[in-house]
């Protein structure tokens, strides 16, 4: 599994298996989630863009820490690179999961015919 995002040049280690990871990923998340919540569209599409990026800021803030959000797009605020930096590294962290519902499924596999051929009793995964 790959365990390191690049954006822009710059490698940022993240592996959503890691306790600590999974937690900040969590976190950032929940903050999207509350900062979107409070997202009012009856502002100029200045004070949108600005606020859209900030939230994006703060998501990867909590994820790689304080500044990270303004190193991976600038300083410029641009809702286009934060937009796609953002479904980037989702894409990563999907993949990621991905790669651990694999091999889950392929423990399970391997332990299911092994429990199969002893004659042990199993009963299936949830």
């Amino acid at each position: 599994m790959i365990k390191q995002w690049t954006w822009n040049t710059v490698t940022y280690p993240f592996d959503v298996s890691e306790a600590g990871c999974m937690g900040r990923l969590l976190a950032a998340l929940e903050g999207l989630r509350a900062n979107l919540s409070r997202f009012r569209r009856e502002q100029d599409a200045d004070d949108l863009l600005s606020c859209h990026c900030g939230i994006l800021q703060e998501f990867f803030d909590e994820i790689f820490g304080d500044g990270a959000g303004a190193d991976l797009c600038g300083k410029a605020l641009s809702a286009e690179a934060y937009s796609r930096a953002y479904i980037d590294f989702m894409d990563f962290v999907n993949g990621q999961i991905d790669e651990l519902n694999r091999l889950r499924k392929e423990a399970e596999e391997k332990y299911l015919a092994r429990a199969a051929i002893l004659g042990l009793q199993t009963e299936p995964a949830v």
